[in-house]
Protein backbone atom coordinates (compact mmCIF):
# COMPACT_ATOMS: atom_id res chain seq x y z
CA UNK A 1 0.00 0.00 0.00
CA UNK A 2 2.15 3.03 -1.49
CA UNK A 3 0.63 6.06 0.59
CA UNK A 4 1.44 9.66 -0.23
CA UNK A 5 4.00 11.28 2.15
CA UNK A 6 2.23 12.90 4.71
CA UNK A 7 5.29 13.38 7.28
CA UNK A 8 8.65 15.19 7.32
CA UNK A 9 11.42 13.51 10.22
CA UNK A 10 12.34 15.56 12.67
CA UNK A 11 16.16 14.53 12.64
CA UNK A 12 16.99 13.70 8.57
CA UNK A 13 14.07 15.69 6.87
CA UNK A 14 13.10 12.80 4.68
CA UNK A 15 9.24 12.37 4.00
CA UNK A 16 7.59 9.14 5.11
CA UNK A 17 3.58 7.78 5.66
CA UNK A 18 2.32 7.56 9.15
CA UNK A 19 -1.16 6.47 9.30
CA UNK A 20 -2.56 8.83 12.08
CA UNK A 21 -5.94 7.21 12.71
CA UNK A 22 -4.51 3.74 12.82
CA UNK A 23 -4.34 3.48 16.46
CA UNK A 24 -2.70 0.37 17.04
CA UNK A 25 -0.17 1.46 14.51
CA UNK A 26 0.66 4.57 16.64
CA UNK A 27 0.74 2.40 19.62
CA UNK A 28 3.15 -0.58 18.29
CA UNK A 29 5.48 2.39 16.17
CA UNK A 30 5.05 5.31 18.51
CA UNK A 31 8.61 7.10 16.83
CA UNK A 32 6.23 7.66 13.44
CA UNK A 33 4.78 10.39 15.33
CA UNK A 34 8.19 12.36 15.34
CA UNK A 35 10.80 10.89 12.46
CA UNK A 36 10.69 8.06 10.10
CA UNK A 37 12.65 5.08 11.56
CA UNK A 38 13.63 3.88 14.87
CA UNK A 39 17.10 4.98 14.39
CA UNK A 40 15.93 8.53 13.76
CA UNK A 41 13.81 8.47 16.70
CA UNK A 42 16.95 7.26 19.01
CA UNK A 43 18.80 10.36 17.55
CA UNK A 44 15.56 12.35 18.52
CA UNK A 45 15.59 11.34 22.13
CA UNK A 46 19.28 12.29 22.77
CA UNK A 47 18.95 15.93 20.90
CA UNK A 48 15.68 16.44 22.68
CA UNK A 49 17.05 15.42 26.36
CA UNK A 50 19.56 17.39 25.80
CA UNK A 51 18.04 20.49 24.02
CA UNK A 52 15.39 20.78 27.01
CA UNK A 53 18.38 19.92 29.60
CA UNK A 54 17.51 16.63 30.65
CA UNK A 55 21.06 15.48 29.76
CA UNK A 56 24.01 17.81 30.54
CA UNK A 57 26.76 18.25 27.59
CA UNK A 58 28.93 15.41 28.97
CA UNK A 59 25.21 12.50 29.17
CA UNK A 60 24.64 13.84 26.07
CA UNK A 61 28.08 13.05 24.23
CA UNK A 62 27.89 9.81 26.10
CA UNK A 63 23.96 8.81 24.97
CA UNK A 64 25.29 9.97 21.08
CA UNK A 65 28.00 6.96 21.75
CA UNK A 66 24.87 4.50 21.72
CA UNK A 67 23.31 5.81 18.31
CA UNK A 68 24.01 5.07 14.97
CA UNK A 69 25.71 7.98 13.61
CA UNK A 70 26.16 6.88 10.17
CA UNK A 71 23.38 8.68 8.09
CA UNK A 72 24.84 12.37 9.78
CA UNK A 73 25.46 13.99 7.26
CA UNK A 74 21.80 14.27 5.85
CA UNK A 75 20.49 15.02 9.72
CA UNK A 76 18.81 18.80 9.40
CA UNK A 77 21.66 21.22 9.36
CA UNK A 78 21.04 22.48 13.22
CA UNK A 79 21.07 18.59 14.53
CA UNK A 80 24.64 17.99 12.43
CA UNK A 81 25.83 21.01 13.57
CA UNK A 82 24.99 20.45 17.14
CA UNK A 83 26.18 16.27 17.17
CA UNK A 84 29.60 17.37 15.24
CA UNK A 85 30.24 19.84 17.86
CA UNK A 86 30.07 17.77 20.49
CA UNK A 87 31.69 14.68 18.71
CA UNK A 88 34.43 17.58 17.51
CA UNK A 89 35.19 18.03 21.35
CA UNK A 90 35.97 14.34 21.86
CA UNK A 91 38.66 14.10 19.34
CA UNK A 92 39.85 17.51 20.05
CA UNK A 93 40.74 16.32 23.62
CA UNK A 94 41.89 12.71 22.08
CA UNK A 95 44.66 14.78 20.11
CA UNK A 96 46.00 16.32 23.32
CA UNK A 97 46.25 12.89 25.06
CA UNK A 98 48.54 11.87 22.53
CA UNK A 99 50.68 14.66 22.12
CA UNK A 100 51.54 14.53 25.87
CA UNK A 101 51.73 10.84 25.73
CA UNK A 102 54.82 11.46 22.81
CA UNK A 103 56.35 14.14 24.89
CA UNK A 104 56.94 11.95 27.63
CA UNK A 105 60.65 10.77 26.80
CA UNK A 106 60.76 7.28 29.27
CA UNK A 107 57.58 5.08 27.94
CA UNK A 108 56.01 4.29 31.39
CA UNK A 109 56.27 0.15 31.62
CA UNK A 110 53.81 -1.57 34.21
CA UNK A 111 53.56 -5.11 35.21
CA UNK A 112 50.62 -7.28 34.46
CA UNK A 113 49.09 -10.51 35.23
CA UNK A 114 48.23 -13.21 33.14
CA UNK A 115 44.65 -14.54 33.63
CA UNK A 116 45.75 -18.04 33.10
CA UNK A 117 48.69 -17.95 35.79
CA UNK A 118 49.04 -16.00 38.33
CA UNK A 119 52.71 -15.00 37.30
CA UNK A 120 53.93 -11.14 36.03
CA UNK A 121 54.47 -10.44 32.51
CA UNK A 122 56.82 -7.36 31.97
CA UNK A 123 55.09 -5.33 29.99
CA UNK A 124 57.23 -4.22 26.62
Amino acid sequence: MAEKNNATCSICDSGYYVCNSCKDSIRLQPWKIHCCSADCYKTYQVVRGFSTGVYTKDEFKSKLKNVDLSNLENYREHIKALIKDALKEDVVKEEVVVDEALAEEKPVMKASTSRKRNYKVEAE
